[in-house]
């Protein structure tokens, strides 16, 4: 189709429950000027079937399938293929209003932007409940219609969130920054593209309107699924602080960019609490972050500790062979167990006190942080 407007580009994965739904919301956008290009990432659902129905029934639809690499790899295969003069990302399992496309279009037209942002709604499928969500904060910005990160160098990780389905793109821009491709991860694939768009465009403008729905669903696969590739998040992180250093603002931007990689971090470890891969996620902050900006963290965590400590010296109750001892305030008390194996029994069973697992948890997570809190 000559004279395409907008490509928008849609990975696939297992998503058969709600790809119709996605799928009608771009099929009937008001703009008809687009094309749709829908990645099928190796589903191994329904959704390869509901993706060729509709494709014979719409010929602006596309469909490329593919083993799975994850949504990054997929949308990188779309901007390959992508022939409109501005991109937009739907995801799947989410659905966009219908008149989304034809309200971006002319304001990117109009402003000649790099990227138009706008803002996106939660959707809870269990309540089936809808929350704004303030994507961007464009009261920080002391500035016109258009902007760059030379405008607000402070504020500009907390203007914009890394979601690129909240970005409108021209595509030449995108084309025209090699470096400016989506992770191979299965996690985290948008932070880099996300912050490193913003970062690299001369002119971004906003619409302060709510054109995508985005559906919180199956949050147990999803915690899953990130404290699986836990390690993704850092990977992200380092690639756009190469970004930063090879451009020669890595100094300029230094404090806002830690700063705004804490809190993925932080936000990522809330996955992989108490999990089996707790430690590991600990040991790579402390290792590459903990001296400028995990410091106030651990010794959070070694404070916790010691707190733990002296309650336990307090309340807390210890299991021999044929007593047991109870402190309370201080004070021990030894009882006889009448039944010799009751001893062994509850420990086998690891009922503990709550102040017992605290102590535990923060053990698990501050050892070395504490060692260094001290020092």
């Amino acid at each position: 189709m000559a004279n395409l407007k907008v490509s928008v580009i849609i990975p696939v994965y297992n998503t058969e429950e709600y790809l119709k739904q996605c799928l009608d919301s771009v099929c009937n956008q008001t703009l008809k000027d687009i094309e749709i290009i829908c990645i099928n990432d190796g589903s191994s659902d329904g959704s390869l079937s509901i993706l060729k129905e509709y494709a014979s029934k719409d010929k602006r639809i596309i469909v490329i399938s593919q083993d799975n690499q994850g949504a990054g790899a997929a949308r990188n295969v779309g901007l390959e293929v992508a022939k409109g003069k501005y991109v937009a990302f739907v995801d799947s399992d989410d659905w966009v209003e219908l008149n989304m496309l034809e309200k971006l279009y002319p304001k990117a037209e109009e402003t000649s932007a790099d990227i138009v942002l706008h803002l996106y709604r939660n959707f809870y499928e269990d309540s089936k409940q809808f929350r704004n969500n303030k994507h961007f904060d464009m009261e920080l910005l002391e500035v016109s219609d258009t902007f760059s990160y030379k405008c607000v160098t402070d504020q500009i990780f907390k203007i914009s969130m890394v979601n690129v389905t909240t970005k409108f793109y021209n595509r030449l821009f995108i084309v025209s920054k090699k470096e400016l491709r989506f992770q191979n991860l299965f996690t985290c694939n948008d932070v880099y593209f996300g912050y490193g768009s913003i970062l690299l465009a001369d002119k971004i403008t906003s619409i302060n309107d709510y054109f995508y729905n985005y559906r919180v669903v199956n949050i147990k696969k999803r915690r899953e699924l990130r404290a699986k590739y836990f390690d993704s998040i850092f990977k992200a992180c380092n690639k756009l602080e190469q970004l930063l250093r090879s451009k020669g603002i890595f100094t300029l931007l230094e404090k806002p960019f830690y700063i705004a990689m804490k809190g993925h971090i932080l936000y990522e470890y809330s996955y992989v609490k108490m999990g089996k891969y707790q430690k590991q996620f600990l040991d790579i902050i402390k290792r590459l972050y903990y001296e400028k900006y995990f410091r106030d963290f651990f010794d959070g965590c070694a404070l916790d500790l010691k707190l733990c400590r002296i309650l336990q010296k307090l309340f807390s109750v210890h299991y021999g062979s044929k007593y047991k001892v109870i402190i309370i305030l201080g004070f021990k008390i030894t009882k006889k167990i009448c039944d010799v194996n009751y001893g062994k029994r509850f420990r086998k069973t690891t009922l503990k006190s709550k102040v017992s697992v605290r102590k535990n948890e923060v053990l698990a997570q501050c050892s070395t942080g504490n060692k260094r809190a001290r020092g």
